[in-house]
């Protein structure tokens, strides 16, 4: 769960704390069909190239292990797909510019509402 902890001075999820004095701004996102379907490709490409080194060792079988592979990575997939996003603008600490971060992740309307309150209260720290 998204914490504002230590007087307004950390955003806190988990393990991962985030200084609020080095954030631009912070929203959330919702997330699209597109990133659904970026999400499910690579999960699906990444189990799948894993399954490849198999063509050394069983060169027929191989396709088929590899097609297996990428629905296992089709269903990792579809089990940790999620419909919101907390993300923070960070500002530079060199020369390579601002950065976004996906500071959490949910699925439920309940998580959004979080969300929401979490960017109601550190909007206006946020410089």
């Amino acid at each position: 769960m998204v914490e504002v902890g230590d007087n307004n001075r950390l955003v806190v999820n988990g393990k991962d704390e985030y200084k609020i004095n080095r954030m631009r701004s912070i929203y959330v996102r919702r997330l699209g069909v597109r990133d659904q379907f970026v999400h499910f490709l690579a999960c699906g490409v990444s189990c799948s190239a894993v399954s490849w080194a198999a063509a050394y060792w069983m060169p027929f079988w191989s396709a088929y292990i590899s097609l297996l592979f990428f629905a296992v990575g089709l269903l990792w997939g579809l089990c940790t797909f999620r419909y919101y996003e907390l993300r923070a603008v960070f500002k530079a600490v060199d020369e390579t510019g601002d950065f976004d971060v996906a500071i959490a992740r949910g699925v439920c309307q309940q998580r959004l509402s979080r969300f929401d309150e979490v960017v109601k209260l550190l909007s206006p720290q946020c410089a």
